[in-house]
């Protein structure tokens, strides 16, 4: 595939088959998100729709990434905690009662797990890149959503339907990335799926 037709090698993109996210700063220029193959290069900088009446979660604290984090709400509080072991082979997910609701296995190909929710399964599967590489697809129960760029941000939306509707939006300062979860996110029970999957495709590893 020639640079000019492949998505991942625009704009310093890596190429699809090696799948990295990446867990540096946007671009100050104003190009896109530079996430490499964890999505594809947004077509154009348009600015994203809005995500009306949002939930914000906030990842911070990154020590050094944002796979050892803390993850607060719209009051400042901390509801997620994520932490990699030292190794580092498991990334785990906490909820604010230090209880395990996700965990990651980084190995050849990367095991995702969100309980009662996602079961062990290769991330490749879970957020699975699309047949044109310009979204990855998200399963959750037997209901699939496209996560894809936008400008300088990553939105989650519905599929099957002619007009997809905006669940969530993940943007990204220097210091913290932000997710914002529409209400019909939350009652979709969408949030520690949402949660996990910014983790991943902010991790900078391999998620094929």
């Amino acid at each position: 595939m020639s640079t000019s037709h492949n998505p991942f090698a625009q704009g310093g993109w890596i190429s699809a088959g090696s799948g990295h996210s990446r867990d540096g700063f946007w671009d100050t220029s104003g190009s896109p998100p530079s996430i490499f193959g964890a999505l594809p290069y947004p077509s154009s900088p348009a600015l994203p729709p809005p995500v009306p009446n949002s939930i914000l979660f906030v990842f911070t604290e990154f020590a050094p990434s944002i796979l050892n984090c803390t993850v607060t709400d719209n009051r400042a509080a901390t509801v997620f905690s994520v932490a990699t072991e030292t190794t580092p082979r498991f990334t785990f997910v906490k909820d604010r009662d230090a209880r395990n609701i996700a965990m990651l296995e980084w190995q050849t190909h990367p095991l995702v797990e969100v309980r009662g929710v996602v079961p062990r399964m290769e991330v490749r599967a879970w957020l699975a890149l699309s047949q044109d590489a310009r979204s990855r697809i998200m399963t959750v129960g037997n209901t699939r959503y496209a996560w894809a760029p936008s400008g300088s941000h990553i939105l989650l939306y519905t599929t099957g339907t002619s007009v997809p509707a905006v669940l969530a939006k993940i943007s990204k300062t220097p210091n913290s990335v932000t997710l914002e979860l529409s209400p019909a996110a939350l009652e979709l029970g969408l949030l520690q799926c949402a949660i996990v999957a910014t983790v991943l495709m902010q991790s900078g590893r391999n998620i094929d």
